[in-house]
């Protein structure tokens, strides 16, 4: 029973979920919102019109969905990690797949749909009111997936694309960490992505010398090349969104699967 899938138990435990969290739910997101509409009239009586107009959607957007849903996803097995609850989650009829499959389908696919679909909302009501107070609205909007209407600011598309990355990271600390989960993962994850950076820099420093200008025993320098900026943008860039948004994130979600079967056993 330990491996075995029944999607009709994954269901069950999707509705559980539901019913049991529901009131939290909406606390959460509710106050996320009220939030955000709190900061943009702070903006607005502090005469900020310009950004509330022309970058209040680039900003609120992904700031939403990179910190609830990390937020979110870091509670996701709070009753494993819970002394009171740990017994009763543990004697579910359900096997540890069909477990870890109920909080992945709620955290990496139905959170940041209802993302969207609250900011959407969000932004129609956000737009309306500018229209009121200063006579604009932004051209941005949520669903406007592909196209973030701006020069040099991300698609919506891209932001999922980091949510992917911070949903793997976050799942693998709510399994991992008993306490605290958010802020312990946090600060490892901080820690672990500069760890991979800077070990990745100065490999890529030591192997390839010539890519970089004035390399010197007293007096290093670590600025990079013309050869090593076309480098980066044609090739090293796409080994980093790989490993980024596919490598790391499926390692992260097969870690996580193991270490709940060993928390469980």
């Amino acid at each position: 029973m330990k491996s075995q899938l029944n999607l009709n138990k994954v269901f069950l435990l999707l509705k559980r979920d539901w019913i049991k969290y529901r009131t939290n739910i909406f606390l959460i997101f509710g106050g996320s919102y009220v939030l955000l509409t709190l900061i943009s009239m702070f903006l607005y009586m502090g005469g900020d019109g310009h950004f509330l107009i022309h970058e209040g959607h680039t900003v609120f957007f992904p700031m939403l969905l990179i910190w609830l849903g990390a937020i979110m996803t870091s509670l996701a097995f709070r009753e494993l990690n819970s002394s009171g609850e740990r017994e009763f989650y543990l004697v579910l009829p359900a096997s540890h797949l069909e477990k870890y499959l109920s909080k992945f389908i709620i955290t990496a696919f139905f959170l940041p749909l209802v993302i969207l679909v609250s900011y959407f909302i969000f932004a129609k009501i956000y737009d309306n009111t500018l229209v009121s107070l200063i006579g604009h609205a932004q051209d941005l909007k949520p669903f406007r997936l592909m196209d973030s209407g701006f020069e040099g600011v991300p698609s919506p598309a891209f932001y999922f694309l980091v949510y992917i990355s911070v949903h793997s990271i976050f799942f693998l600390g709510a399994i991992t960490f008993r306490k605290i989960q958010f802020m312990k993962t946090l600060f490892v994850g901080f820690f672990f992505m500069w760890f991979i950076v800077g070990i990745s820099f100065f490999l890529f420093r030591m192997i390839f010398p010539d890519f970089f200008d004035g390399w010197t025993p007293i007096e290093p320098n670590f600025v990079p090349n013309e050869y090593m900026k076309d480098l980066v943008e044609n090739n090293v860039e796409r080994v980093a969104r790989f490993a980024a948004f596919i490598f790391f994130p499926v390692v992260f979600w097969i870690t996580a699967y193991f270490k709940l079967t060993e928390k469980e056993a």
